[in-house]
């Protein structure tokens, strides 16, 4: 493994480990397990896509891609392949565009 990949899964894990929890507002579905931990990264200002600007159609066919390697990436496809296709699919509708990143 490369530095640079190394250093980009340090700083992933960094992020995350020091992440404040995301709750759903009161009356809110919870988020889809796993959608959570997206937006440390995907939220507005975090200097990746906002999933709230991308319908969920659009999160579902990045996931697949990372999944099935016809899409590059260095750590999303590691991320996406520990989800199946209908957790996938659970994660894009609750991000999406009409999604809790998109509240």
């Amino acid at each position: 493994m490369g530095a640079r990949l190394r250093s980009v899964i340090r700083a992933a894990l960094a992020m995350a480990a020091t992440a404040v929890p995301l709750v759903p507002a009161a009356g809110a579905d919870p988020l889809a397990p796993g959608a959570a931990s997206c937006l440390a990264c995907h939220a507005e200002g975090g200097g990746l896509p906002d999933l709230g600007t991308l319908s969920p159609q659009a999160i579902e066919a990045a996931l697949a891609g990372y999944r099935d390697g016809s899409r590059a990436g260095t750590v999303m496809p590691r991320l996406a392949k520990g989800f199946s296709a209908v957790e996938s699919r659970a994660i894009a509708e609750a991000l999406g565009r009409t999604g809790a990143a998109g509240r």
